[in-house]
């Protein structure tokens, strides 16, 4: 596991106050991601790796791993970018 992989898993884990995040865990593993708690994880997330997603991308990460592709997207982005 890379550190943005275990760095997504504690904040999804603090977010959503679960430590059960595995590779396949999605919004229907738990109750506790609802939609208030899926725009502070969006904002916790956007905090923690200086990034901004746009509406249909936070729409659409509704699992850990949807989650970690989005950021590492934007995280590419940027270093293509500097």
């Amino acid at each position: 596991m890379d550190s943005i992989e275990l760095r997504i898993k504690n904040i999804m884990s603090l977010v959503l106050k679960t430590d059960h995040i595995t590779d396949d865990f999605k919004i229907e593993d738990t109750e506790k991601w609802d939609s208030l708690q899926h725009m502070n994880l969006i904002a916790v997330l956007e905090d923690e790796f200086d990034i901004s997603f746009n509406n249909d991308e936070i729409v659409d990460m509704k699992s850990y791993t949807l989650v970690l592709d989005k950021v590492r997207q934007h995280l590419d982005n940027e270093q293509l970018n500097d």
